[in-house]
């Protein structure tokens, strides 16, 4: 019955592993915070973006990453670029009143970020560019109230 047991554990334990295969901690091995978004800028840049306002950045294809932040200590929830330089991220509440979203504009790929929008109204939950002037964001009114709305913006 003990070898059973000890098969049946090596078992399980060799198809948890191999349903791992291929997938690895890349630097920084881990960074701490939650990451929600990532986005593919091209074949060596890519963005990611995270809780308390984290953007997680590489130019060499993922072998190492930089820490930046937008200014905000907000979760980003979502980013989207327009380009390969301009991109925008979204945030979903403020900690003050628990509802308001934010989005953020960025014109160098991630490495400086400044507030497009201010918004003490909607909770924002998406976010899509057509270009550097034209976007719309998905929202709610607020968490208690289950109406939803779009935003469209042209800067």
């Amino acid at each position: 019955m003990r070898t059973l047991k000890i098969s049946l554990l090596v078992f399980i334990l060799s198809i948890s592993v191999s349903a791992q295969e291929g997938w690895f901690w890349q630097n920084p091995i881990p960074q701490g915070n939650n990451l929600n978004d990532v986005l593919i800028i091209d074949e060596n840049t890519i963005v990611a973006v995270g809780a308390a306002g984290l953007v997680q950045k590489t130019t060499n294809g993922g072998i190492t990453w930089e820490t930046k932040f937008c200014g905000v200590d907000r979760d980003l929830l979502a980013i989207k670029f327009s380009d390969n330089q301009t991109g925008w991220a979204i945030t979903q509440k403020n900690n003050t009143n628990n509802y308001g979203g934010m989005l953020l504009k960025t014109t160098n790929q991630g490495d400086d970020w400044e507030t497009a929008l201010n918004d003490s109204q909607h909770c924002f939950s998406s976010v899509y560019f057509l270009n550097s002037d034209t976007g719309w964001i998905g929202s709610t009114v607020s968490p208690s109230v289950p109406m939803t709305s779009m935003v469209r913006s042209q800067f």
